[in-house]
């Protein structure tokens, strides 16, 4: 009785009504063509607690004439979030080591001109129960902190000097390296990453690169502009260019995983230029990655996670002999990038190109 009951739970899942009546299988239906979704039952009423506390984005956004935005909400109770975020990462890092970006998200909330260790710092943050973090993606940089009220000037005089009068003694660059080194021992049994370049980073590149990147027109934080520091050269806003060619690597797996040896594997990846978080189709190429789903032949997770995804069910499910079928979007700025992935033995790497459901 239980396992009926499991099979019935399933196929209702995976069972929608139509304005004609009838069900129909949401597997079966492509994706080109909307669903004909009964509006009455698919109606959401929302509660009224949402109604009456949940509003949208209520900040205040203003732009000094030095091109630094300025965006302020109100804030409730006794604590609050402030941050900085700047628009750079380590796809700026054309004319850098790579790994520079990396480095210097390590290094963030060291000593500065004002507080001269980070034992300094984490005296300031304990004081109004607070904590900091620095976080980097390949275009923005984010620095913050949460804090009480009380502790609202302290905590933007760390973020600003941590941004703009970074000490970067050699203790700190050494550790920073050490730190890096050790990811790099983990990424060299990943066949997709490529060790950071630490050996060839020193003081000046990190310096040079915050001073160039680390620009008032490329930043926005929620503090009075009379608090700003002395404004740096321009931003250059050269980006890495694409530099056709191939570059092949010979890699060793067989002590990748313990027990049974890691299976030779032929690699297919298809991309389409996708678009950036401001483009009004950001929400559908999401949507679209989301029912691609995809991953290993043995990750199915679960009912409701990735079972009834259309890789699974189209390709990993019908075809056994196909490793890995995955769609990943990513999204930045100004552009994105859309990939479908797949990955099989050597001798069938032709048929993969068949059953990947790409345009």
């Amino acid at each position: 009785m239980l396992h009926l009951q499991r099979n019935l739970s399933r196929n209702l899942v995976r069972r929608i009504a139509t304005s004609s009546g009838k069900s129909k299988d949401i597997s079966h239906v492509p994706l080109s063509t909307p669903l004909e979704l009964n509006q009455t039952e698919a109606k959401i009423v929302p509660s009224k607690v949402a109604t009456n506390f949940v509003k949208n984005f209520d900040g205040i956004l203003t732009q000094t004439d030095s091109g630094l935005r300025v965006i302020s909400e109100p804030h409730y109770g006794d604590f609050c979030t402030l941050g900085v975020a700047i628009a750079t990462g380590c796809r700026y890092e054309a004319n850098y080591p790579h790994g520079v970006s990396h480095l210097i998200e390590k290094l963030a909330f060291g000593g500065s001109n004002v507080h001269s260790s980070r034992d300094e710092i984490h005296a300031v943050i304990e004081k109004y129960c607070g904590m900091i973090d620095c976080q980097s993606t390949r275009d923005t940089f984010l620095f913050a902190a949460s804090c009480h009220i009380d502790g609202v000037d302290d905590l933007m005089q760390i973020i600003a000097n941590a941004i703009w009068r970074p000490r970067i003694t050699d203790e700190e660059l050494e550790e920073a390296q050490m730190r890096t080194e050790f990811e790099n021992e983990d990424m060299e049994d990943l066949i997709d990453c490529t060790p950071l370049t630490t050996d060839f980073i020193h003081k000046g590149t990190l310096m040079k690169a915050v001073h160039k990147y680390f620009d008032y027109s490329t930043a926005a934080w929620n503090v009075d502009k009379g608090l700003l520091l002395n404004k740096l050269p321009p931003i250059d806003n050269s980006i890495a260019q694409y530099a056709p060619g191939q570059i092949r690597v010979e890699k060793d797996l067989s002590g990748l995983s313990v027990g049974r040896p890691y299976p030779n594997l032929a690699h297919v990846v298809v991309g389409f230029e996708g678009v950036g978080y401001k483009d009004p189709d950001f929400i559908p190429f999401c949507v679209l990655q989301s029912l691609f789903g995809g991953g290993g032949s043995f990750s199915a997770g679960g009912p409701g996670k990735g079972m009834y995804t259309r890789l699974y069910i189209d390709v990993l499910n019908k075809h056994h002999w196909i490793y890995n079928a995955t769609a990943t979007n990513y999204s930045y700025d100004d552009t994105g990038l859309f990939t479908v992935y797949g990955s099989t033995d050597p001798a069938q790497v032709h048929l993969l190109y068949f059953y990947l459901p790409v345009p």
